[in-house]
């Protein structure tokens, strides 16, 4: 499986992406166009209650657009981050396709002929500087042309990641309040400031977290800073990694400067019944700690995180969440 880069940078190709990425792409309208092979395909996504997109390029990118296959993965980038994760279906050269559902390039009077039938496609937020750290590019490259990425296997080997869709989902963003910089710093200091305790023993349960819209960011599910201060006051503002880890005093209260860790991240709400906004799912952890179970390998992250688990799970069932450490590999 390859990893290919489709760029959407100009004003034509953002008239595709709402054309036919962020809606559907009506194939049984070009069914006459398909040959019998491509029908079924189709149809099998289909029935199976799959959506199918369409992108497209032309002839100047035709040797990327040939080394195409069935399952190969794509991503998308514009505006300076990537915002799409697909699967290929199958690829197929229709220049009446084209011109019916984008007409002919206004610039250059070419048609993007050469198209990739797409399947599982998913809205993401990954930052150029991320992408490009991880796959070993300059930061500050801009990806302008269609690729294939042919560092991903390396990566992937490397990094352990089992393929493409688990390095995305580590990459995403869309759902994790921590990588909008301004709302995490905002949201530990106010963990950090308040005083907000009750008895060691209690448990202060949210209630039922809402969604939120952030501006470009996907979705992120509200959490209350108040829980998180209770949390942080019953680990005694230690790290639960290693107690013998120090920060500094924290300038409004002078208490030692811990970060709140959700261990079922709340990207995960969706899949749980139980607010996670909970106690017994918020862990202290130093700075450099919380820094390591984002960012460090895979391995060493997971190492942290089983750590975490095997200290909590039961703290998790009382209060319903019942999440076995398999599932919550995944979402590191």
């Amino acid at each position: 499986m390859n990893l290919f880069i489709l760029p959407a940078s100009n004003s034509d190709s953002q008239k595709h992406l709402n054309q036919t990425i962020r809606q559907t792409f009506d194939y049984k309208k070009y069914l006459v166009n398909l040959p019998k092979n491509l029908q079924e395909k189709l149809q099998e996504v289909e029935s199976s209650g799959g959506k199918i997109n369409l992108w497209g390029t032309n002839v100047e990118r035709i040797s990327a657009w040939r080394s195409m296959q069935a399952d190969d993965t794509v991503i998308f980038f514009s505006s300076n981050e990537f915002i799409y994760y697909g699967t290929i279906i199958a690829i197929h050269q229709d220049s009446e396709i084209s011109k019916n559902v984008w007409k002919i390039h206004h610039d250059n009077k070419k048609t993007y002929e050469y198209l990739i039938l797409l399947k599982d496609l998913k809205k993401i937020v990954i930052s150029r500087k991320d992408f490009n750290r991880k796959f070993g590019l300059s930061i500050n490259y801009t990806h302008q042309r269609l690729i294939r990425v042919f560092e991903g296997k390396d990566i992937l080997k490397k990094e352990k990641f089992k393929d493409f869709t688990e390095l995305i989902d580590f990459l995403d963003t869309s759902f994790v309040i921590e990588d909008d910089n301004v709302k995490y710093s905002q949201y530990q200091d106010e963990v950090n400031s308040n005083d907000y305790f009750v008895e060691v023993s209690k448990e202060i349960q949210g209630g039922r977290s809402r969604k939120n819209k952030l501006d470009k960011k996907g979705t992120t599910w509200a959490r209350d800073s108040k829980i998180a201060t209770n949390a942080l006051h019953q680990a005694e503002y230690k790290c639960e990694l290693d107690p013998s880890h120090k920060s500094f005093p924290y300038t409004e209260s002078n208490r030692q400067y811990m970060e709140a860790h959700h261990l079922i991240p709340m990207k995960a709400q969706s899949e749980h019944d139980c607010d996670l906004d909970t106690q017994s799912n918020i862990v202290s952890l130093c700075p450099n700690c919380h820094r390591a179970i984002h960012h460090a390998n895979k391995e060493f992250r997971h190492d942290l995180v089983k750590k975490l688990y095997n200290r909590r799970k039961e703290k998790l069932k009382h209060v319903g969440i019942n999440c076995q450490i398999d599932q919550l590999l995944t979402y590191y």
